[in-house]
């Protein structure tokens, strides 16, 4: 009989997924096993719609509704899969009607102190470092305040920012090019380049090319621009490592995504606010997605109920 193993690999050897994705799905399969090897099951034939409401019930005490949502998003899709190719015995999907409602929370967005603390933390190190001549604690300082400017200034998100090119930055009509390499929605579109945001991008751009930068290379790599880091590309474990020293200094949760968020919420407060152009500029297909992004600002109704 077929195994996971076997179902994976021809899963994705027939469909087109990015690294991260085959990751996601891997999860998915890791924890069902897991429950499984409990009930003395090892094989993806062994499972019914049954198993996966029990397995739901122990689930849900150990993680939030939209992981378990999550992990069944992957696991229906495989075991469509399965059924559609002949390579499952089973002809109903036990993961139909597995999901579950979840709790509609705003999406965190970073307060104005939160972003000045973000930027003082960097503009502090970046003057140690220059005036001490060595590595700060986030080093190279000036790479990490440009990678920093940029989430607060474009509303990319992380994989996107790592899969930015010499070449997708004209500088001359101040535009970065989001590609298709690492968009969400497998889209490729144009953000553009603010006043305040200009130098910035004009610096590391500058200084790659100082460096020799091939136009189809990476160009928020730190690794290029400082000699502790050893990697040849720039990964999201990276930034992440960053924003989660940034975080423990200013006691604030502070991370690329809430810039995202932050860009949107904010875009919307401004009087000449447009939906639509809030969906291009963060990339969504879907506008339904660019409302989850809109926070209703507490002013905004106190100020509705008070006319």
């Amino acid at each position: 009989m077929l195994t996971f193993d076997q179902l994976l690999e021809e899963y994705f050897f027939l469909r087109h997924l990015r690294p991260r994705s085959q990751t996601s799905y891997r999860s998915a399969v890791a924890q069902l096993q897991k429950f499984m090897s409990i009930c003395g099951m090892k094989l993806p034939d062994e499972l019914t719609n049954r198993d996966v409401f029990s397995w739901r019930k122990v689930a849900l005490t150990q993680m939030r509704e939209v992981s378990w949502n999550s992990y069944v998003r992957h696991l229906r899709a495989l075991w469509s899969f399965g059924i559609d190719q002949g390579m499952l015995e089973t002809k109903v999907n036990p993961f139909k009607g597995a999901q579950v409602g979840e709790p509609k929370r705003p999406k965190k967005i970073l307060t104005t102190t939160q972003i000045h603390q973000a930027r003082l933390v960097l503009e502090q190190m970046e003057a140690w470092e220059q005036e001490n001549k060595e590595r700060s604690r986030i080093t190279p300082a000036w790479f990490w305040q440009v990678v920093n400017e940029t989430f607060y200034s474009t509303g990319l998100r992380l994989n996107q920012v790592l899969n930015v090119r010499l070449a997708d930055v004209d500088l001359s009509d101040r535009l970065i090019m989001a590609t298709v390499e690492g968009s969400k929605t497998k889209r490729e579109y144009p953000v553009p380049i603010s006043s305040h945001y200009h130098p910035w991008i004009s610096m590391l751009v500058e200084r790659a090319k100082f460096q020799k930068f091939k136009q189809s290379d990476q160009l928020f790599n730190v690794n290029r621009f400082s000699p502790y880091h050893r990697r040849k590309t720039m990964n999201d474990w990276q930034v992440e490592s960053c924003y989660a020293k940034i975080s423990n200094i200013t006691n604030s949760k502070i991370s690329p995504h809430r810039f995202r968020h932050t860009i949107g919420t904010d875009l919307m407060k401004k009087p000449e606010r447009n939906l639509h152009l809030v969906k291009e500029l963060l990339g969504h297909t879907n506008i339904k997605t660019t409302l989850e992004y809109v926070h209703v600002d507490v002013e905004m109704l106190r100020e509705c109920v008070e006319r």
